[in-house]
C-alpha cells in the first residue's frame, strides 16, 4: 500500500517535471532515483542507531567525548561511526561479490577479493572494538 502510494507520488512528480523545459536540461535523475537514496539514507540512519543517539544520546551532558562508555547511550558521533563501518562492510561485500564474478584478468578478480575482505575486516575490527569499550570501559 506504501510503494503504490509512493510510486503515484514519484510518477505524478515525473510527470510535472517532464512538462518543464528547465528540467528536461539541466536535471537528468529520475524522482524514484531521489525516492531510492532516501530511503536508503533513513535505512542507514536506522541501523546506525539514530534513534537511539537522539533518545538516549541527549541525557548525558557531563561527557564531552565522541563515545560514551555506558552500553546504553550513544552519541551522534558514535553514529556517524557506525554508519562508516556499515557502509564499510558493505562495500566488502560488494567487492568480494565483484572479485568472485568472471572478469577478463585474475589480477583484477583477486584485487577485488582482496579490497572486500580488507573492508569487511576493518569494519568489523571497528565494530569490535568499540563492543569492547561500550562494555569495559
Amino acid at each position: 500500500m506504501l510503494k503504490k502510494a509512493l510510486d503515484s507520488f514519484a510518477a505524478k512528480i515525473s510527470r510535472r517535471l517532464e512538462k518543464s523545459r528547465f528540467v528536461k536540461r539541466s536535471l537528468k535523475v529520475s524522482v524514484e532515483r531521489v525516492i531510492e537514496g532516501l530511503y536508503l539514507l533513513a535505512l542507514l540512519i536506522l541501523l546506525g542507531g539514530g534513534v537511539n543517539a537522539v533518545l538516549e544520546g541527549l541525557r548525558f551532558k557531563a561527557p564531552q567525548s565522541m563515545i560514551f562508555p555506558y552500553s546504553t547511550a550513544q552519541s551522534i558521533g558514535e553514529t556517524v561511526i557506525y554508519i562508516f563501518t556499515l557502509i564499510l562492510g558493505v562495500a566488502g561485500v560488494y567487492f568480494i561479490y565483484r572479485g568472485s564474478r568472471f572478469t577478463s584478468s585474475k589480477r583484477v578478480s583477486n584485487f577485488y577479493l582482496f579490497v572486500g575482505v580488507v573492508g569487511l575486516l576493518l569494519a568489523l575490527v571497528i565494530e569490535l572494538y568499540l563492543f569492547g569499550y561500550k562494555r569495559y570501559g
